[in-house]
C-alpha cells in the first residue's frame, strides 16, 4: 500500500476530486521533461509539468506478483519535449519516468503512483508512443557473471583498466566524406586495419555532437580509414565534423595482450573445457577428437 499523508488523502476522497496525472521523465544525461493530461501547467518540486502537448496514458496494469507492471505514455511530437532527433539519437533510453495523480487545484495533494524506465518508443503519424516499464523489469535481467572463454568486462572499465584515452586507443579526426553506413576520416599511420573494429565513433560538434555508434568494420585506403558503422548516424553529417575514434576488443585474450597488453586484467576462462571434452579420448600424442561415425 502507498503512503499518503493526511492532505493528499483529504483531497483523493474529496466527492468531486481534481485529479490529472503528470509523467516526469529524468533523462541519463539530468535533463528533466514534465507532461501532463490537465488543460493547464502544473508545477511541484522545481519542475513544470507543460499542458500543451497533448499527453495522456493507458491505464497502469498492476499485480501483486513479481511480472512488471506495464503502460504507455502518448503525446506530440515536439522539439520542445520530444521529437523525431531526440528518438533517433537514444535521448531517452532508459530514461527514468516517475508518474505522480496531483490535484490539480493544489499540487501539494499528490501521490507517486509508480517509478520506472522507458523502453520503446514508437512514432505514431505526428506523435509518440513511449513504453513505461516499472523497476520490476530489472528482476527479468541476469545478474552476476557466466563463465565464458571472452572476456565479459567493458573495454576501459573498472574491471578492465585500459586507459582509452591514452593515444594509442583514441584519436580524433575529421570527416572527409560519408555515404549510408560508412564514414571516411583522415587516417592515423599508427593505426592499421582493424583496429577500430568493434570500437566507438563519437561526434564532437555539430547538431548530432554527443552521438555515438558502433563501428563494425575498419579498413584502410591509402591515408583515408573508412569506417563501417552497424547501425548509420540520426542524420547525414558534413565534411570537416570533428569525431573521436575508441579502439574495440573482440575479447579474447590474444587480443587483450597483443592488442592492450593487459592479459594480467582479462576477465574470461580461456582455458575452460567446452562441450567438445566429451568427445574426447586419450591417444597418442595427446588427446583426439573421436570424429567416427556408426
Amino acid at each position: 500500500m502507498l503512503p499518503v499523508d493526511a492532505h493528499t488523502e483529504q483531497a483523493l476522497s474529496a466527492a468531486a476530486a481534481s485529479l490529472c496525472t503528470c509523467w516526469r521523465i529524468t533523462r541519463t544525461d539530468g535533463v528533466e521533461i514534465g507532461v501532463t493530461d490537465h488543460d493547464r501547467d502544473i508545477e511541484f518540486t522545481g519542475t513544470v509539468f507543460r499542458s500543451g502537448d497533448g499527453a495522456d496514458g493507458t491505464a497502469l496494469a498492476s499485480g501483486a506478483d513479481l511480472a512488471p507492471d506495464n503502460a504507455d505514455l502518448m503525446g506530440i511530437l515536439s522539439s520542445d519535449v520530444l521529437g523525431d532527433d531526440d528518438i533517433d539519437q537514444g535521448r531517452y533510453d532508459e530514461a527514468r519516468i516517475d508518474i505522480w495523480r496531483v490535484d490539480w487545484t493544489d499540487p501539494e495533494a499528490r501521490l507517486l503512483v509508480k517509478s520506472g524506465t522507458i523502453g520503446r518508443i514508437e512514432r505514431s503519424g505526428a506523435g509518440y508512443r513511449a513504453e513505461f516499464r516499472s523497476l520490476k523489469h530489472y528482476l527479468d535481467q541476469v545478474v552476476g557473471r557466466v563463465y565464458g572463454r571472452q572476456c565479459d568486462a567493458r573495454l576501459g572499465d573498472r574491471r578492465c583498466g585500459v586507459d582509452l584515452t591514452d593515444g594509442a586507443y583514441t584519436a580524433q579526426a575529421q570527416i572527409v566524406s560519408e555515404s549510408a553506413r560508412d564514414l571516411s576520416i583522415n587516417q592515423d599511420p599508427d593505426h592499421p586495419a582493424g583496429w577500430f573494429t568493434g570500437g566507438t565513433v563519437e561526434v564532437l560538434d555539430g547538431p548530432l555532437a554527443g552521438t555515438r555508434a558502433t563501428i563494425r568494420e575498419h579498413a584502410v585506403a591509402g591515408n583515408i580509414a573508412i569506417l563501417s558503422l552497424w547501425d548509420s548516424l540520426a542524420a547525414p553529417v558534413a565534411a570537416t565534423t570533428l569525431l573521436r575514434v575508441t579502439a574495440g576488443c573482440d575479447k579474447r585474450l590474444s587480443t587483450c595482450q597483443s592488442k592492450f597488453a593487459n592479459a594480467v586484467n582479462f576477465r574470461g576462462f580461456p582455458h575452460i573445457p567446452g562441450s567438445d571434452i566429451l568427445t574426447r579420448y586419450p591417444g597418442p600424442g595427446g588427446d583426439r577428437e573421436d570424429r567416427e561415425t556408426a
